[in-house]
């Protein structure tokens, strides 16, 4: 069964021409960023495109060192229901670009690696935090990748570490995409701030640091549960994470008192 896009024409434009067009703007505006070979997966925004785009582009481009065709992309629950983290297993996504394909048996293979994750495509139906991550591995791989998507209803640092150890047992040939934005609504000042020092944390690989700094400083990151899950990922396998890009909405909208931050961190594996 293939997935109609929810937010295309909303996140992205619903024009295969315009898409493309935005695509390769952001790209040369980017450049080359500062990142490493084989690079174990990826954290990236996955607010509208042109508030997050060029912060996504440099984890996309940064992803591009590692032969992996095969991607794990985990995101939040925005709706939060079903608490659940669910798993989508069978046909293709579509969006403007054209259809990008489940990787059936390795979704499969997740479900049965987690006891924490189902197949369930009913709550992917309407969610975009991994939808939007679609259009730019379509726009550096073509057709010539296969992924799996994993949406978290339940964000918990136990849920998280379970994913986290399951999904390691898959080994080099997958690469991974974890998807959060970071601070929401405060002025540019204070979301930098925050994110100043959870980027340090997520750096440090610390997931229990990381859920305390959430709570402590009250920080309103929507998909922490997918940067754990990365995070310990990285751990496990003796890696680090790096931040390649930092900004916020403002710098776009030219509103900074109320704001989104989005940061862009690359997983190196052990030098």
């Amino acid at each position: 069964m293939d997935r109609r896009p929810a937010v295309s024409g909303f996140f992205y434009p619903s024009s295969k021409k315009e898409l493309e067009e935005l695509l390769s703007t952001i790209d040369r505006e980017v450049g080359e960023p500062d990142s490493c070979d084989n690079p174990i997966g990826v954290v990236v925004p996955h607010a509208g495109l042109i508030y997050s785009g060029i912060t996504a582009m440099h984890s996309f481009k940064a992803l591009r060192r590692s032969p992996a065709r095969k991607f794990v992309i985990i995101g939040p629950n925005h709706n939060s229901y079903p608490r659940i983290a669910a798993a989508y297993s069978g046909g293709s996504w579509l969006t403007p670009l054209g259809s990008a394909k489940i990787d059936s048996a390795l979704s499969d293979r997740i479900s049965e690696l987690s006891e924490k994750i189902v197949i369930d495509p009913t709550p992917h139906s309407v969610e975009h935090s991994v939808e939007v991550q679609i259009p730019f591995l379509q726009y550096i791989y073509g057709e010539n990748f296969e992924f799996s998507p994993i949406i978290l209803g339940d964000q918990t640092k136990e849920t998280a570490l379970e994913i986290a150890h399951a999904l390691n047992g898959l080994g080099d040939e997958v690469a991974f995409v974890s998807t959060s934005d970071l601070t929401h609504y405060e002025s540019h000042e204070s979301a930098r701030r925050k994110d100043h020092d959870l980027v340090a944390v997520i750096e440090s690989l610390d997931v229990p640091e990381l859920y305390r700094i959430l709570g402590d400083r009250r920080i309103s990151s929507c998909g922490y549960g997918a940067i754990a899950i990365m995070m310990e990922i990285v751990r496990l396998r003796g890696g680090s994470l790096k931040l390649l890009d930092y900004r916020t909405s403002g710098e776009t909208s030219g509103d900074f008192s109320s704001v989104v931050g989005y940061a862009s961190l690359v997983a190196c594996p052990q030098s």
